[in-house]
């Protein structure tokens, strides 16, 4: 039998502390994407989260309206511009019902175990306001809006 040599699975099976290099060079977001599809493969990629607006979310589940933003500082630090633009994005989404994780490109790249383990405690806790919401407007006849305002996850990944 062959072995898995997907770049996620390169990379989770590394120890915790393992470095870009050991990762064998994977861009953080790439390895985000192929650690998310190897566990979740209904993720969606470069997502348009909202209707007339031209920008997309990195990865999400859109049946619960969760979006993944990857951080990095090229893109996203560098440029008072850009940061601008990102908390900008971040309300519209916001507004617009989602929650919102977002990782540091560096986190991803030596805990991208813990990225997943935060991503799924989310998404647990979203299906399971969305399973109760609908059973209390079942019950009452009333529809409740069961989305939660952005949880932002730059650095606080555990560090091993």
């Amino acid at each position: 039998m062959a072995k898995n040599t997907s770049p996620a699975s390169i990379h989770t099976s590394l120890p915790r502390k393992a470095t870009y290099r050991q990762s064998r060079g994977i861009p953080p977001q790439e390895l985000l994407w192929y650690a998310l599809r190897e566990k979740w493969p209904d993720v969606q990629r470069e997502y348009l989260a909202i209707p007339n607006r031209l920008f997309r979310v990195d990865f999400c589940f859109a049946d619960i309206f969760l979006a993944i933003e990857v951080d990095g500082w090229t893109y996203h630090g560098k440029y008072l511009k850009q940061f601008r633009n990102d908390r900008h994005r971040q309300n519209l989404l916001v507004k617009h019902h989602w929650w919102v994780l977002r990782f540091a490109a560096g986190d991803i790249l030596r805990h991208v175990g813990d990225c997943l383990d935060m991503i799924e405690v989310c998404m647990t806790q979203l299906r399971s306001r969305d399973s109760q919401n609908r059973r209390t407007a079942k019950d009452d006849s009333v529809i409740l809006d069961h989305k939660a305002p952005t949880i932002s996850i730059i650095s606080e990944i555990v560090k091993a």
